[in-house]
């Protein structure tokens, strides 16, 4: 069976002598795994965040495969920002660590392609906080935040919490007496008015690192802490 086509490259670990085994996100296959046979030439360019055109070959369906790659693009080696090169960075981690294996997403494909071509552009915060939200709903960890799929309240209370259990959003007046063991909702992602840009970031941070921890069978990548730091 051959598969080919485009995608990121997400982790690559040198395997014997000439040989890596590299992980890509494609457009058409989701996360692929395979063995590429790499000259000294090509192994200092196999860094994730790179962009590549691929064919992956294998015999049996689970079997590794073997990989052939070019190079088509290599944004994070044009950031100037270490803040936009650690993002990237944590992009690729967060990735390899969620994604099921040979599962396609086209659309979170594409976005995230347009982020890590993206990094530089303002409010990198705002962005990548929106990125995780999207990534869970993408992953089936649909947080119901809107007001129709909030918890109910007869006072029409403005949304201001979290379930951490359902994902639901939860008004003010409803979720006031348990506030200690609800999580914030932010204004970004639909919460109460927050002069605070900062604090506003933190919280949504704070939201979706709890799912993304929920969701993962292992700690979220060390990165990502000081990915938050160096942005807000």
């Amino acid at each position: 069976m051959q598969l080919s086509g485009e995608g990121l490259i997400l982790h690559a670990k040198k395997h014997a002598e000439q040989g890596v085994i590299v992980t890509l996100f494609t457009a058409e296959h989701g996360l692929l795994k395979g063995y590429l046979r790499a000259s000294r030439k090509l192994v200092p360019q196999l860094q994730p965040g790179n962009s590549v055109q691929f064919t992956h070959s294998r015999r049996l369906n689970n079997q590794l495969g073997t990989l052939t790659l070019e190079i088509t693009a290599q944004p994070l080696a044009l950031c100037s920002s270490g803040a936009a090169l650690q993002c990237g960075r944590y992009i690729t981690e967060i990735l390899a660590q969620c994604l099921p294996e040979e599962n396609p997403y086209p659309p979170l494909y594409k976005r995230t392609v347009n982020f890590i071509n993206g990094l530089e552009k303002p409010d990198l915060a705002e962005r990548l906080a929106l990125y995780e939200l999207k990534l869970l709903v993408t992953l089936g960890y649909g947080l119901a935040l809107d007001a129709e799929s909030a918890v109910p309240c007869p006072q029409k209370s403005p949304l201001a919490f979290i379930s951490p259990k359902s994902g639901r959003a939860v008004p003010q007046e409803v979720g006031r007496p348990y506030e200690d063991k609800l999580l914030p909702l932010p204004n970004l992602f639909g919460g109460l008015e927050c002069s605070d840009k900062s604090k506003d970031y933190q919280d949504a941070f704070k939201v979706t690192g709890y799912f993304l921890n929920q969701l993962s069978d292992k700690k979220l990548p060390m990165s990502r802490e000081s990915v938050i730091s160096a942005l807000i």
